[in-house]
């Protein structure tokens, strides 16, 4: 009997141990309730509260609650549940509690506006023009177009305001204005708030007095900044736009002076992009060819390089490393070494890179081939890759509209004869290099032949002369006023063309015939 009983004792034991073990199993089994769970709990249990307390046990569906689920957990991240309660008194404060839930469950999106700034301001401009009861029987009409009615108000009324903040603080041009405040639908009291701070901390880290001797001021460029990519300004500053400016100055080691150049040169839209997943990879390849100081001179040059992908980098690293492969195999016995310090020189590819980045963002087939075509061309394939190491930038002028017509003007002046096919008749050395092409023909080379022969047609400037690369240094060169021909320039500048054949091209002409003869 006691042998039984301690069994049976035993038996209920272990039931016991199994019950607790399968209870604590399905406890751990169960996932917490997650953050939008939580807050869909909430929303629920106040609007049916609400509803109760008014009389009404009206029972909703799941599907009911379907689209507002949704919306909370695709927006999770961005909500709190004091700001939502906020929302839901205040709902419950203007309509009927089946009203509030109505719309929560049509325009979920009501859950996330700002009482303050949105809700309240907008709400009391309707209820203005079209008195309360019209404005709830819209509510509970159609909450979706009630909706996008106070949406759209409240975006009219912030673009007004930041326009009248762009233009009396800033100096803002109406194009500028127009791209930041007209072009955005949902513009919004926050999204205003958000481009204000924006714009006061970028300004806040410019070198005036660098910009002060251009004749710029943070406005003039933050405008620029705004034409370019409008979206920088939309960042939130603690969040997105410090830890990416702070990233980048002290990657690239820049100090106030160099990151305003930097911002000046269009770095701005590298702020829209990720530090950790954009940037920070392009910068550990190219530190992979360069060092510090070449890479920060690079991207100083060119800060939309770090937007490119880095497949096109590569590319175009390879492209132009083949061309100097493919060109040293043929003439590498008679290409003079220009290399005097006795290091090993870096590849075509890295000094391009390093000295005119723009050209690794340009197209290589219809852009960079034809140039690279052009020069070998007509200054010879032999001293092709001297060429491109003396003046890489050339390759980033326009062919037809830029380097053609600067060697034409060359030629029409006297400083080189041309063939009918572009190539250079040399006498003796060749009378112009590649470099000379980075004169601007608009802005240097016109005014300045054509300021000349006004005070002596018989004048031919040297070529170290006329393309000077100031128009002091200019002027006094060839004796000449500054005052006269800045006045010049600007009058007679924009209207000038390509002169007709001089006096010196045909005494070359002449020469080299002679010479031929």
């Amino acid at each position: 009997s006691t042998s039984t009983s301690n069994g049976d004792a035993s038996t209920k034991k272990g039931k016991g141990e199994q019950q607790k073990k399968a209870s604590s199993a399905h406890a751990a089994s169960r996932k917490p309730i997650s953050e939008a769970g939580r807050l869909m709990h909430t929303i629920k249990s106040y609007l049916e509260s609400a509803s109760s307390n008014n009389g009404s046990v009206e029972l909703d569906s799941a599907k009911d609650w379907q689209k507002t689920r949704s919306y909370i957990y695709q927006s999770q991240d961005d909500m709190s549940e004091r700001q939502m309660t906020e929302v839901l008194d205040f709902l419950s404060s203007i309509c009927p509690p089946s009203t509030a839930k109505k719309i929560v469950q049509v325009s979920p999106r009501v859950v996330r506006k700002d009482v303050a700034t949105f809700l309240a301001p907008t709400s009391e401009h309707f209820i203005n023009t079209m008195g309360k009861e019209a404005f709830q029987q819209q509510m509970e009409d159609d909450p979706q177009l009630w909706m996008s009615k106070m949406e759209a108000y409240h975006s009219e009324i912030s673009q007004k305001e930041l326009a009248q903040y762009l233009c009396d603080d800033w100096g803002m041009s109406s194009t500028a204005i127009k791209r930041l405040a007209g072009s955005r639908l949902a513009m919004s009291a926050e999204l205003t708030a958000r481009i204000k701070a924006a714009m006061t901390y970028l300004a806040s880290l410019m070198d005036e007095e660098w910009l002060a001797k251009r004749k710029k001021t943070p406005s003039t460029i933050i405008e620029k900044m705004i034409k370019r990519q409008p979206n920088t300004f939309s960042l939130n500053v603690d969040a997105a736009l410090k830890p990416r400016v702070e990233y980048l100055m002290q990657r690239l080691n820049l100090n106030e002076t160099e990151f305003t150049v930097f911002i000046n040169k269009g770095g701005g839209p590298l702020l829209t992009l990720s530090s950790e997943g954009n940037v920070k990879p392009m910068l550990d390849f190219l530190q992979t060819i360069l060092n510090e100081e070449e890479l920060k001179r690079c991207v100083m040059k060119m800060p939309g390089l770090l937007m490119q992908a880095m497949e096109t980098v590569q590319s175009r690293m390879a492209f132009f490393d083949d061309i100097e492969a493919r060109h040293n195999a043929r003439w590498a016995s008679s290409t003079p070494n220009n290399n005097k310090s006795g290091n090993k020189q870096k590849s075509l590819g890295t000094h391009i890179l390093t000295n005119a980045p723009s050209n690794f963002c340009f197209d290589l087939s219809t852009n960079v081939q034809p140039k690279v075509d052009f020069i070998s061309h007509v200054w010879g394939e032999e001293s092709l890759i001297l060429n491109l190491r003396q003046a890489p930038s050339i390759l980033g002028m326009s062919l037809e509209g830029n380097v053609k017509p600067t060697l034409e003007f060359f030629n029409r002046t006297g400083y080189v004869l041309l063939s009918d096919d572009w190539k250079i008749i040399q006498r003796g050395k060749a009378a112009v290099s590649v470099s000379r092409m980075a004169a601007s023909l608009r802005n240097r080379l016109l005014p300045r032949w054509y300021f000349v022969q006004s005070y002596n047609p018989s004048f031919h400037p040297t070529f170290t002369v006329i393309c000077s690369a100031t128009d002091e240094g200019f002027c006094q060169r060839a004796g000449l006023s500054l005052k006269e021909y800045l006045k010049f320039k600007k009058e007679r500048g924009p209207d000038l063309e390509l002169p007709e054949p001089s006096d010196a091209f045909f005494q070359l002409q002449n020469a080299i015939e002679t010479e031929e003869e």
